[in-house]
């Protein structure tokens, strides 16, 4: 502030002269106007120019942006429209820590605080972060913002102090374990090793510890989003959103004048992005990464997007130089159909990628199982005719014409385990494969491999676990895109085996009446 001294001094004095209000914080600065004197090279934009300049300050234009009355308005993280207020992925992320504490309790909820604010965050150079004083943090903020009387801010602190009400009679149960002489009880000798019993006494009962702590050991089921990630990706649908407009018709967006050239129009789609990419990222790294370089990525020539391997990664998207220069020379261009430069244009499933409205072709294709085409048959039936050609001709029922979003990509890898496992027993010809729904709410994908069974192996079986084998990877590779079961036959009878659930209420093992093979069922939400 004693550095900008001199500086808030001149930029007030011109935001005045031109009827303007002038706000800084730290290097970010904004002027507010209930009328427009931005336009390029206006008078106002040169004055401000010449005093930064002045100053010894450099503008950095990346950062530049209009915000526009009846679109989101942010400076310094506040949405500023109307009041001042937080953004609704501030409150969002607040609920969703509380409600995973409340229901799983702090150790378990703090493993999904942990893999969100990662992800928020980036890298952390002083250890791991701690929940609760990061709550505490984020609703002071609150308060300062909407003030200690606004009813939003008292229910969330209402159901904080709660739940530290429960962390403090914790911490006092182990104070006082602390006081006492622990040296002489049976855990502590237990722990040194002095006990040839491993009992504890705990209250009135007799604990086997061996026997607690191998039932408290969970692998699986595992607990995770698939239905936030979906509800992320539906911002590519949502009316009258720029993020909509880079996937459907660009021109729809212009003529409802929403934008009025490419600039704006990434310059929105970017501040809209912002509001989930922190949960996004959290949830599917790769996707995150896919999207941002598709849309935002100005050297998206020497990074690429799309597949992993070099060689199909596609090295152009919206933000490309070309596509922008052409725009801007253009006004009347639609971007969809400007032409590749000749070093972009590429062969994809036999076809030459010659216009930009191919290139978002293969993005769609990338986030979402579309019904043209029918794109989840046939990815079953290609995976089919690769690894089962000695196999039965596939008996498919009701995979037409299937749309849910997903990471294609990665559902991808996860089937080429899945029918790798189908092939190595070739004694059993007949796969199956068939689609049950749920109140337009879920698509089940079931992969039966007809009288293949799993009889001489119990149900806790190390292969069967996430630990060895194919199976790691594929719960990898599934992890918040869809839930994961299977079923079969085993040495305790017909069991379902669950190894990712959205549900914690799922159990890892399920009885069931009967199995009629090794079967892989993959629940995908709508």
């Amino acid at each position: 502030n004693i550095v900008c001294q001199k500086l808030d001094f001149l930029l007030a004095a011109v935001a005045k002269r031109f009827g303007l209000k002038y706000s800084r914080y730290a290097d970010d600065i904004t002027f507010s106007s209930m009328h427009n004197v931005y336009q390029h090279d206006s008078q106002f934009l040169r004055e401000v120019q010449r005093i930064i300049k002045e100053q010894n300050f450099h503008i950095k234009e990346s950062k530049t942006r209009l915000q526009k009355d009846g679109y989101r308005q942010e400076v310094t993280g506040l949405l500023v429209n109307e009041k001042v207020n937080v953004q609704k992925r501030y409150i969002k992320q607040l609920r969703m820590w509380l409600y995973y504490w409340e229901r799983y309790g702090y150790e378990k909820a703090s493993g999904f605080f942990l893999q969100s604010y990662n992800a928020d965050m980036g890298h952390l150079n002083h250890g791991k972060p701690n929940m609760l004083n990061v709550i505490s943090g984020k609703l002071d903020f609150l308060k300062m913002v909407k003030g200690a009387e606004n009813e939003l801010y008292q229910k969330l602190k209402a159901r904080f102090e709660k739940l530290t009400r429960n962390v403090t009679l914790e911490s006092k149960k182990l104070i006082e374990i602390e006081d006492a002489d622990i040296c002489n009880t049976p855990l502590m000798k237990l722990l040194l090793g002095l006990n040839e019993q491993p009992m504890v006494v705990s209250d009135e009962k007799i604990i086997d510890v061996r026997t607690q702590v191998k039932a408290e050991e969970k692998p699986i089921p595992v607990f995770h989003n698939p239905k936030e990630l979906v509800a992320l990706l539906k911002n590519f649908s949502v009316n009258d959103s720029a993020l909509k407009y880079t996937t459907h018709s660009w021109d729809a967006g212009r003529d409802a004048n929403m934008f009025k050239d490419l600039s704006e129009f990434l310059s929105i789609a970017k501040s809209q992005y912002s509001e989930f990419s922190y949960a996004l990222k959290g949830l599917s790294e790769n996707l995150n990464g896919k999207i941002y370089n598709f849309l935002f990525n100005k050297e998206i020539a020497k990074s690429g997007w799309g597949d992993i391997n070099p060689k199909k990664r596609i090295y152009f998207g919206w933000s490309s130089p070309e596509l922008l220069e052409s725009c801007k020379n253009d006004i009347s261009l639609n971007p969809e159909d400007f032409i590749l430069p000749e070093k972009f244009q590429i062969q994809r499933s036999g076809k030459t990628l010659q216009k930009f409205k191919h290139i978002i072709d293969v993005f769609k294709n990338e986030i979402e199982v579309r019904d043209e085409n029918s794109a989840l048959l046939n990815l079953i039936l290609k995976k089919h005719d690769y690894y089962l050609i000695s196999f039965s001709a596939p008996k498919v029922t009701n995979l037409e014409n299937k749309t849910f979003y997903t990471d294609i990509q990665w559902l991808s890898k996860a089937l080429d385990l899945i029918f790798k496992g189908i092939q190595d027993r070739p004694q059993h010809p007949i796969v199956e494969y068939f689609v049950t729904e749920n109140n337009n709410e879920k698509i089940v994908l079931n992969i039966l491999h007809k009288e293949s069974f799993k009889k001489g192996t119990t149900i806790c079986d190390e292969k069967l676990n996430l630990t060895r084998g194919d199976f790691g990877p594929i719960k990898d590779y599934l992890t918040n895109l869809c839930d994961w079961s299977i079923e079969s036959e085993f040495a305790e009878g017909a069991y379902r085996i669950n190894y990712l659930v959205s549900d914690s209420e799922i159990p890892a093992h399920e009885k069931i009446r009967t199995a009629e093979g090794f079967k892989h069922i993959l629940t995908f939400y709508k």
